[in-house]
C-alpha cells in the first residue's frame, strides 16, 4: 500500500512541476527573448529508489527528470550570420537611398548644368560680341559651379550623418557589451551542478542576437554557460568579451574615411575591421559616399584645370590673355601683424601641385618687388604686384613699406569650393591666343585647327628641384650614387652654375685630444715627402680636435723642414668628435703631390683615394634635345631616351644645341658652359689643316693665280664618343661657305664651325702705295693713297670707301700698320701691290683674338699679289679628331673659349680684354654644416703675356670671398706680372718754400705711354701755406717743421685708366745743403710694358712752374738685380723713344752699360749697385724732361732676363670686369691661360621659360654636382613653326618660332591629329612633305570665337589628349553609384530571405507553439487528475483494510 501511495505522491509532484513549466511557455508566448523549456518525466525503479525500499519489479512511480531549454546552438549561430547579413545590408541601404536623392535631385543634376554651359558657349559662339550672350554664359557657369558645389555639400552632409549614425552603433555595441558582461559573471557564478538559471542564458542569446546585427561575431559556447566573443569569422579581427571583461570599440571619423579599433587592457588601440553587420554596411556607405566626393573633386578640378587652361589660351575683348574664369583652390590669407604698410592681397584660382603649401610673400623696398618662397615646394619667384603661379593669381593692392609679408595657406581643392572668379562680360576669353597661318608655299591642301589640353607628362623622375633649391659648398655637394637618368627639374627658370665637380683624397684620422701630446706630430706623405707638423708650440692652446684642424687651417703651422703651410700644399682639415678628416687638393697634372698617407701622433690614417675617372653631366628636355655636356652614341641614345627615363614618347636625340659658342641660346634660353680648358678645337682652311698650311698666299707678279685653292678630299670628323660624319666641300668654297657647310652637316655631333678673316699689313712706309682689292666683290676697286707721316690713316679711308661692295673693313694696327677683316670670312686679295721706292710690307694673318697665326711675317714686295684665305675653327666640347686631305688634325684646347677666362679683341680699338670666371663656394677651402668633410682649394689662375720674346706670367690662388671674382683675380695676376717688370719713378726738383708752393686743386698730368693720369693736389683743410712758414691750425712752423707737415697735409686724387695705378706725394729733399722737398711720382708695382713714368708734355708751363719741374727733372727706368758675374752681352734690352731703338751692351769686365746707336743727351744707361749687396747690380735709365718724345721704353730681348729685364710689347690696365692690354710697337702679344678648378664643368641657364630638363651622367665614377635652380612659374606661351617632315611626311616638326631652334617632333595619327605641349592639332586635308604652318601668339584678334570653339569641344571628350567629356564622367559616376545600389538592393533581398529562413527555423525549435502547449496541458491535467484518484483509492483501500481488521 505504501508504494501505491508513493507512486501517487511522486506523480503528483512531477506533473505539477510539468504543468508549471508548461504554464511558463504559455505566459511567454509573446516574449522575442525566451526560449521553450521542456520538462521531461522519467520513471522511479528500484534501482533508482533509497537504499531501504524494497525493490519491486512493479516499479515505484515517476519523477521531474530536468527541464531543459529548447536551445541548439548551430541554429542561433546560423541566426547570428544571417542577422549580421541582413542587417549590412539593411544599413547599407538606408544610406544608400539619401545618397541617390543627393546625387539625383528632383531638379537639375550636374550634368544638366554642364550642358546649359556648353550650349550657352556655343550660342556665344555664333555672336562673340553680344554682351548678352556673354552674361549668359557667366550666369550658366554660375549654375555649374553651383550645383556642383551643392552637390559636394550634400554628399558631405550624408558623411557627417552616417558617422553620427557609426558613433551611436558603437555606444550601443559597447553597452550590449557591458550588459553581456554583467549577465556573464551571473552566469559563471550560479554554475552549480544544475546549470544557470534559463533566464540568463536567455538574456545572453538576445544581447548575442543584438552583437550580430552590429557585426559580424563569433561566440564560443562553454560548458558552463559563459560565452567569448569575438569579431570576424573565427574569431579572426578581436575578442570582444572573454570572461567577465569586455573590451569597448572605438571609432574616428572624417572626411579621410573611418577608422574602428578594439581598446586594450593599457589603453592601447588594435586597428579592427567590419564585414557584415550595420557597422560594415555604414561603413561600406560611407566608402562609397566618399568614392563619389573624390570623384566629384577629380571632376571639378578636370573641368575648373582645363577650362582655365582653354580660357587663359585666349583674349578676352580688351584683347588681354584671358584669366582664371573658375577657382577650386581654398587660400587662407595671413597678414603680418607687423605690417606698415596699407598693401592687401587677393589669391585666385586652383593649383592641385600646391595643396597644402604655404607661399610666403615679402615686400623688398630696395628691389620694389615682392618676394615668393613657397614650403615645401622650394619655389622662388619675383613680382611687382601680380603674380602667376601654377594656376594660381597672387594680386596685391595699396602701399607697402619694406619688410611687410603675408602668408597663404593653400588646402587641398574640394569641389565645395568652386566658385566662378569673372564678374566682367568682356574678361571672357572669347578670342583665340594663337592664330594658325599657313606657308603660301605649301603643296598640299590641309588646314590645320588648334585647341589646348592639360598635357600629361611621362613618368617622373626623381625631383631634383629640392637637392638644388639653397646654396651650396663644394664640401656639401649633391653626390649621386648611381649614373645615368639622374632626376628631372621641372619648369626651369635658371640654372644657376651648375657644376661637375671632381673627387679629392681622403685621410682620416680618429683621435681625441686626449690621446695627444705636446711631443706628437701630424706627419703627411705626399709624392713620397714627408711633411710633418710638430704640436711642440702650439698644443697648450688647442682644447679639442677642431682647433686643432682650425690652426692647421690658419697656416700658423709650418712643417719643419721646408716650413709649408696647409694651405701652401694643398690640404684642408676639418673634425669632429674624435675623427679629423684631411682633404688633398691634388688633381692628376696639377701643382699639388699627391697624398699618400699619414700618422698622427703615431696612428696611421685611412686613405680613401678619389676616384679621377670622367663624369660628364648632362642635360636634355624632355624631347630628346641635349643641351649640355658629352655627345651620345646612337645605342646610348636609344637606351637613355625612354619614357621610363621621364622622356616623351616620340623624343628624339638631337646634340646640335650643345653650346660651342658662349652666346648659345636654345629657343630663347641662354646656354653658358664653362670648364678650365675651354673648348676643342681644330684649325683648317681651304689648303687643309693648320698649321701645316697657312691661308697667306704671296703670288709673283705674273703669277695671279686663276682658280681658288680646293680641298681635294671630304673632311671626316670623329668624335671621342665614336660618332663621326664625313663632309665634301664643293670645289671653290672659302672660310665662310666652308664653316657654314661644317656646322650644317656636323650639326648632329654637336660640333659647329666659325671663320675669320683678318689680314695685318705693317711696316708700311710713307710714299705711295696702290693696289687692287677683291672680297666679295667680282671687279676688283682700285686703291691708291700717299702715306705720310708714318700713319696709314687715308689707306684706311680709302679701303672703308668700298666696304659696302667688298665686305673688307679696314682698320688702324701698331707699328704703322692697318688691319682688313672681311666680315663674311672670304678671301682678301691685294693684286698688283704698288710700292713706292723699294719698300715692302710685312703680312700676317690673325685669329679671333687679334693674335697673329704665323710665326714669322711674310713680306709682299712691289709688284706681287696677295691672297688670303678666311681661317675656319671646328669647335666641340669634347675631344675630336679631323681628316683632311690626307692628314689627321686633333683637337686642342681653346682655354678662351666657354672657358673659365674670356678673350675679347676690340679690332677698333686696338685691345684685348681678359676676365675671368670664380666663383667662391666651388673653388674656396670649405667644410659641410656637420664638420664630417672638407674640400681643399685648388684653385689657380695663371695668365702669361708673350710677345714672341719675352714671357711674363701672373699667378694667383685665390682664398677668401673677394679673391673670387673676375677683377681681383685680374689685380692679382698683373701685380704679379708687375713685379716681374721694370719699374719707373719720377723725380720733379728740390725746392724751398721760398720758391713756392703749388695751391689747393693744382692738377699735373704724367703718361705712361699712351696711358695718361691726372692728379689733383689736396691740401689738408687745416694747413696753409704763408711764405715760408706753414700754419697748422693756429699754430705757424718754420724750417724742416713746415715741410714735414707740408709732405704729411699733401695729398693727390689720381684719376685715369686705372685705379691706384701711380701714387704721387712731396718727399723730403736737400736744396743747397737746405732741407727741401720735391715732387716724386712712382708706377705701383712695376711696368709690364717697360714704359718710364713722364710728365705729361701737355702739361701747362704754369704747371711746371707750380710743382718745380725743369729739364733736369727726370724719369728713371730699373731693372731687377742681377749678378755681376753675368758674361759680357751685345745684347741686353733695347731702349725706344717712341719707334727709335737704342741696344743695350753690358761688359763683365767694367761692370758698365752702353748702347748702340749712342743715347741721346737726356737719356742715359748706367748700372747702380745694390745698398745690401755689392755683388749685385740693376740697370737704371735716366730720361730728363728735356726729352722730345717722352714715349719712352725698355723692350726685353732675348738674353733680358739674365739682366734683371722683364717686359712685353703690351700696355695693360685693370678694371673691375678684369684687364685689358693693348699691343705697342710693332709686336702683338699673345695671351695664355693655365686654371685649376674643383669643377671639370660648369653650367648656367637663363631665361629658361619653364622647360622641364632632364639631367643625366655619363662616364666612370659616380657625379658630385653643385649648383642652385629657381623655377619659372609664368609658362608663357610660346609660337611654333610647324614642319611636315621631309623625309618622313607622318612626322611634323615644331620649331620655336622666335629662334627657329626645332624643339620636338610628333607623329600623325591615322585621324590626321597629333599634341605636342599642350596643343592638340588637327589636320583636315592632304599634307605634303615640306608643307609648313606658324602657330603665332595673336595681340590683335579680340573678336573672334576661336577660344570659344576650343572650350566648346570640351563638352565632349577627345581621346588623344583626354581634354573635356565632363558630362560624360559626371554620367559614370551617377552610372557607378546606382549600379552599386542596384546590387545592395538584390542583396538585401536575398539576405532578408535567409534571415527570416533562419529566424523561422530557430522559432520551430525554441519557440512556444500554443496548440501544442494547450495539448500538453491537457495531457499533464488528465494525467494530474488520475494520480490524485490513485491516492483517493490508495486511502479506500487502507480504510477498508484497517477496517476488517
Amino acid at each position: 500500500m505504501a508504494d501505491l501511495f508513493d507512486i501517487g505522491k511522486m506523480g503528483i509532484s512531477a506533473y505539477k512541476s510539468a504543468l508549471a513549466t508548461t504554464g511558463q511557455n504559455i505566459a511567454n508566448v509573446g516574449n522575442d527573448s525566451y526560449v521553450r523549456r521542456d520538462a521531461t518525466i522519467e520513471e522511479l525503479t528500484g534501482s533508482s529508489a533509497d537504499v531501504l525500499s524494497i525493490s519491486n519489479s512493479s516499479g515505484l512511480g515517476v519523477r521531474i527528470g530536468e527541464i531543459t531549454r529548447a536551445f541548439d546552438k548551430f541554429l542561433d549561430i546560423k541566426l547570428q550570420s544571417a542577422t549580421s547579413s541582413y542587417s549590412f545590408a539593411k544599413s547599407k541601404s538606408e544610406v544608400f537611398d539619401q545618397l541617390e536623392t543627393t546625387l539625383i535631385p528632383k531638379s537639375a543634376t550636374v550634368g544638366t548644368r554642364l550642358r546649359e554651359f556648353f550650349d550657352g558657349l556655343s550660342n556665344l559662339a555664333q555672336d562673340p560680341d553680344n554682351a548678352n550672350l556673354r552674361r549668359l554664359v557667366l550666369t550658366d557657369a554660375k549654375a555649374v559651379s553651383t550645383s556642383i558645389s551643392g552637390l559636394h555639400a550634400g554628399l558631405t552632409d550624408l558623411r557627417s550623418v552616417t558617422h553620427g549614425t557609426l558613433e551611436l552603433t558603437v555606444s550601443e555595441v559597447n553597452s550590449t557589451l557591458k550588459n553581456l558582461s554583467q549577465v556573464q559573471k551571473e552566469i559563471m557564478g550560479n554554475s552549480a551542478k544544475s546549470g544557470p538559471p534559463h533566464g540568463l542564458l536567455d538574456r545572453r542569446d538576445k544581447l548575442l542576437e543584438q552583437l550580430s546585427e552590429i557585426g559580424d561575431i563569433s561566440v564560443d559556447y562553454q560548458a558552463n554557460g559563459a560565452v567569448t566573443v569575438s569579431l570576424g569569422k573565427l574569431g579572426a579581427v578581436g575578442t570582444l568579451l572573454e570572461g567577465a571583461t569586455f573590451n569597448e570599440l572605438v571609432v574616428k571619423s572624417d572626411m579621410g574615411g573611418v577608422q574602428t579599433f578594439v581598446k586594450g587592457n593599457f589603453g592601447s588601440n588594435s586597428s579592427v575591421y567590419f564585414s557584415s553587420g550595420q557597422m560594415a554596411g555604414l561603413i561600406a556607405a560611407d566608402i562609397t559616399t566618399g568614392k563619389t566626393i573624390d570623384e566629384l573633386n577629380q571632376l571639378a578640378q578636370k573641368f575648373v584645370t582645363e577650362m582655365n587652361s582653354i580660357h587663359g589660351m585666349g583674349l578676352d575683348k580688351n584683347g588681354e590673355r584671358g584669366g582664371q574664369l573658375f577657382g577650386l583652390e581654398t587660400a587662407s590669407i595671413t597678414l603680418s601683424p607687423t605690417n606698415l604698410g596699407t598693401a592687401s592681397m587677393r589669391v585666385e584660382g586652383f593649383a592641385s601641385e600646391l595643396s597644402g603649401s604655404t607661399l610666403n610673400v615679402a615686400f623688398d623696398a630696395a628691389g620694389k618687388t615682392w618676394k615668393l618662397s613657397t614650403e615645401p615646394a622650394g619655389i622662388t619667384s619675383e613680382f611687382e604686384a601680380n603674380l602667376k603661379l601654377k594656376g594660381l593669381s597672387l594680386m596685391i593692392e595699396g602701399v607697402p613699406q619694406d619688410g611687410d609679408s603675408f602668408s597663404v595657406e593653400i588646402s587641398a581643392a574640394a569641389a565645395s569650393d568652386m566658385r566662378v572668379l569673372i564678374t566682367d562680360e568682356q574678361k571672357l576669353a572669347a578670342a583665340g591666343l594663337h592664330v594658325v597661318e599657313a606657308d603660301i608655299a605649301n603643296t598640299g591642301n590641309a588646314e590645320l585647327d588648334l585647341s589646348y589640353f592639360e598635357e600629361v607628362k611621362p613618368a617622373k623622375l626623381t625631383d631634383l628641384k629640392s637637392l638644388f633649391k639653397y646654396s651650396r659648398n663644394a664640401a656639401n655637394p649633391v653626390a649621386f650614387n648611381s649614373s645615368g637618368a639622374l632626376g628631372v627639374i621641372e619648369n626651369v627658370g635658371n640654372l644657376e652654375d651648375f657644376s661637375m665637380l671632381e673627387e679629392q683624397t681622403k685621410l682620416r684620422f680618429y683621435s681625441t685630444i686626449a690621446d695627444l701630446s705636446a711631443s706628437d706630430n701630424l706627419t703627411l706623405n705626399l709624392a713620397g715627402t714627408n711633411f710633418q707638423f710638430s704640436f711642440s708650440s702650439v698644443f697648450a692652446g688647442i682644447k679639442s680636435m677642431s682647433e686643432l684642424a682650425d690652426t692647421l687651417n690658419s697656416g700658423s703651422l709650418l712643417s719643419n723642414t721646408s716650413e709649408k703651410s696647409f694651405n701652401d700644399l694643398g690640404l684642408h682639415a676639418v673634425a669632429s668628435g674624435s675623427t679629423v678628416l684631411i682633404s688633398s687638393a691634388s688633381q692628376p697634372g696639377g701643382v699639388y703631390s699627391a697624398l699618400q698617407s699619414g700618422s698622427l701622433g703615431g696612428n696611421a690614417g685611412v686613405l680613401s683615394a678619389a676616384h679621377t675617372g670622367p663624369a660628364s653631366l648632362n642635360i636634355f628636355t624632355r624631347e630628346g634635345i641635349q643641351i649640355s655636356g658629352k655627345t651620345l652614341t646612337e645605342t646610348e641614345a636609344s637606351e637613355l631616351l625612354t619614357v621610363a627615363n621621364g622622356f616623351s614618347s616620340e623624343a628624339v636625340y638631337r646634340a646640335n644645341h650643345i653650346p660651342t659658342d658662349a652666346n648659345e641660346t636654345f629657343a630663347g634660353t641662354s646656354v653658358n658652359r664653362k670648364t678650365t680648358d675651354g673648348l676643342e678645337y681644330v684649325a683648317m682652311s681651304a689648303n687643309g689643316l693648320h698649321p701645316a698650311n697657312d691661308n697667306v698666299a704671296i703670288h709673283a707678279a705674273g703669277g695671279f693665280p686663276t682658280s681658288r685653292t680646293s680641298l681635294t678630299a671630304p673632311v671626316t670628323v670623329q668624335t671621342a664618343s665614336g660618332r663621326s660624319t664625313s663632309v665634301t666641300i664643293p670645289g671653290g668654297m672659302m672660310a665662310g661657305q666652308i664653316a657654314a657647310q661644317l656646322s650644317k652637316e656636323l650639326d648632329a655631333l654637336g660640333i659647329s664651325a666659325v671663320a675669320t678673316n683678318k689680314v695685318e699689313l705693317t711696316g708700311i712706309s710713307n710714299g705711295a702705295i696702290a693696289f687692287d682689292l677683291i672680297g666679295k666683290n667680282l671687279v676688283a676697286k682700285s686703291i691708291s693713297v700717299t702715306v705720310a707721316n708714318s700713319s696709314p690713316t687715308n689707306l684706311v679711308s680709302e679701303i672703308n670707301k668700298y666696304t659696302q661692295d667688298t665686305g673688307i673693313t679696314a682698320y688702324l694696327s701698331t707699328g704703322s700698320g692697318i688691319v682688313l677683316d672681311q666680315v663674311d670670312a672670304a678671301d682678301i686679295t691685294l693684286k698688283s701691290m704698288s710700292l713706292a721706292g723699294g719698300a715692302t710690307v710685312s703680312v700676317n694673318q690673325l685669329d679671333q683674338y687679334g693674335e697673329r697665326l704665323l710665326a714669322t711675317s711674310k713680306t709682299l714686295s712691289n709688284g706681287e699679289h696677295l691672297v688670303v684665305g678666311g681661317n675656319v675653327q671646328i669647335k666641340s666640347t669634347e675631344d675630336f679628331s679631323v681628316v683632311c686631305n690626307g692628314a689627321t688634325g686633333n683637337s686642342q684646347d681653346s682655354d678662351f673659349e666657354m672657358g673659365f677666362a674670356n678673350k675679347n679683341y676690340d679690332i677698333l680699338k686696338n685691345t684685348t680684354d681678359v676676365s675671368f670666371y670664380a666663383n667662391y663656394e666651388l673653388d674656396r677651402s670649405s667644410v659641410d654644416p656637420i664638420n664630417v668633410n672638407a674640400v681643399a682649394s685648388n684653385s689657380r689662375y695663371s695668365l702669361t703675356l708673350t710677345d714672341g720674346t719675352s714671357s711674363l706670367v701672373g699667378t694667383v690662388k685665390p682664398q677668401t670671398s673677394d679673391d673670387f671674382s673676375s677683377g681681383s683675380i685680374a689685380a692679382s695676376t698683373v701685380k704679379a706680372m708687375r713685379v716681374q717688370a721694370t719699374s719707373t719713378v719720377f723725380y720733379g726738383d728740390a725746392f724751398t718754400l721760398a720758391g713756392g708752393f703749388p695751391s689747393e686743386g693744382s692738377p699735373i698730368v704724367f703718361t705712361i705711354g699712351e696711358q695718361r693720369y691726372v692728379a689733383t693736389l689736396d691740401i689738408a683743410d687745416d694747413l696753409k701755406v704763408e711764405g715760408s712758414n706753414v700754419k697748422v691750425g693756429t699754430k705757424t712752423l718754420t724750417g724742416a717743421d713746415a715741410l714735414s707737415a707740408l709732405v704729411a697735409g699733401s695729398k693727390f686724387s689720381v684719376t685715369g685708366p686705372e685705379n691706384h695705378r701711380i701714387s704721387i706725394e712731396f718727399e723730403a729733399a736737400t736744396v743747397g745743403g737746405n732741407p727741401g722737398i720735391r715732387l716724386r711720382a712712382v708706377a705701383n708695382d712695376g711696368v709690364v710694358s717697360g714704359h718710364g713714368l713722364t710728365f705729361a708734355s701737355t702739361n701747362l708751363g704754369q704747371t711746371k712752374t707750380d710743382f718745380h719741374i725743369s729739364n733736369t727733372s727726370q724719369t728713371e727706368i730699373y731693372s731687377k738685380y742681377f749678378s755681376q758675374a753675368n758674361a759680357t752681352n751685345s745684347n741686353i734690352g733695347s731702349v725706344f723713344v717712341g719707334a727709335s731703338e737704342y741696344v743695350i751692351n753690358f761688359n763683365t769686365g767694367t761692370n758698365a752699360v752702353a748702347s748702340t746707336p749712342t743715347l741721346p743727351s737726356f737719356l742715359s744707361v748706367v748700372t747702380v749697385v745694390s745698398p745690401t749687396d755689392n755683388t749685385q747690380f740693376r740697370i737704371k735709365i735716366a730720361a730728363t724732361d728735356a726729352a722730345t718724345n717722352k714715349d719712352i721704353r725698355i723692350k726685353s730681348s732675348a738674353s733680358s732676363a739674365s739682366f734683371g729685364i722683364k717686359t712685353t710689347s703690351a700696355q695693360i690696365s685693370l678694371n673691375s670686369d678684369g684687364l685689358q692690354f693693348k699691343n705697342i710697337g710693332g709686336d702683338r702679344v699673345k695671351a695664355a691661360v693655365e686654371i685649376d678648378s674643383l669643377a671639370s664643368e660648369v653650367l648656367s641657364i637663363t631665361g629658361g621659360r619653364g622647360e622641364d630638363l632632364i639631367f643625366t651622367s655619363a662616364g666612370t665614377r659616380q657625379p658630385i654636382v653643385l649648383g642652385k635652380a629657381s623655377v619659372d612659374l609664368l609658362n608663357e606661351p610660346r609660337g611654333y613653326s610647324l614642319k611636315i617632315n621631309n623625309e618622313d611626311p607622318s612626322k611634323i616638326d615644331f620649331y620655336d618660332y622666335m629662334s627657329g631652334d626645332i624643339v620636338g617632333t610628333r607623329s600623325i595619327s591615322e585621324d590626321n591629329s597629333t599634341t605636342f605641349e599642350g596643343l592638340a592639332l588637327d589636320l583636315t586635308g592632304q599634307v605634303q612633305a615640306g608643307d609648313t604652318y606658324r602657330v603665332l601668339i595673336s595681340k590683335t584678334n579680340a573678336g573672334d570665337a576661336n577660344n570659344l570653339k576650343n572650350m566648346l569641344a570640351a563638352s565632349l571628350n577627345n581621346q588623344s589628349t583626354g581634354v573635356g567629356g565632363y558630362s560624360e564622367i559626371f554620367g559614370d559616376i551617377v552610372s557607378k553609384t546606382g549600379m552599386q545600389i542596384k546590387e545592395n538592393d538584390q542583396t538585401l533581398q536575398t539576405s532578408e530571405i535567409l534571415f527570416k529562413d533562419a529566424e523561422d527555423r530557430k522559432s520551430e525549435f525554441s519557440g512556444v507553439d500554443l496548440d501544442t502547449e494547450a495539448a500538453r496541458l491537457m495531457e499533464q491535467q488528465q494525467a494530474y487528475q488520475a494520480l490524485a484518484r490513485v491516492l483517493t483509492t490508495a486511502r479506500e483501500l487502507l480504510d477498508t483494510l484497517l477496517r476488517s481488521m
